[in-house]
């Protein structure tokens, strides 16, 4: 609805797939190369549908719940806090380091729930972010 408040969350599984296979298939140089297209069409996207349903967007981190994708993750949250931080129109849900263990390699236990998604344990720092931003 026209004015509404909204959360995007860009999935894990669009790391996991969709740019290392168009990595492999080389449609993209390098990883970096092909995360920073798809953070491009994704900003631009959100920021088309905030203009023109005159929204209020937030973009939620992208998880870091498995193993073998938390780099790749790691990697695309740094560039989509970048590219969301110099925009005008949307505001990045600054939370994603607390989603880490103490020294950042693997997820926080607390917010844990079945080794593939996230416990609801964690809406309270995603409420904070909500707030701060």
């Amino acid at each position: 609805e026209d004015g509404s408040m909204v959360i995007f969350n860009f999935g894990e599984i669009d790391c996991r797939e969709g740019i290392l296979t168009a990595v492999a298939q080389n449609k993209y140089q390098d990883l970096d190369q092909g995360i920073d297209a798809s953070v491009s069409i994704y900003v631009e996207m959100l920021e088309e549908q905030t203009l023109s349903k005159n929204l209020i967007t937030f973009v939620h981190p992208i998880v870091p719940v498995l193993d073998p994708t938390r780099p790749t993750v790691k990697r695309f949250n740094q560039r989509l806090r970048k590219k969301i931080k110099s925009s005008k129109y949307l505001k990045y849900l600054d939370f994603f380091d607390e989603l880490l263990s103490k020294d950042g390699q693997n997820f926080n236990e607390a917010y844990a729930l079945d080794g593939t998604h996230m416990s609801p344990k964690y809406l309270p720092k995603m409420e904070e972010s909500i707030n701060r931003a």
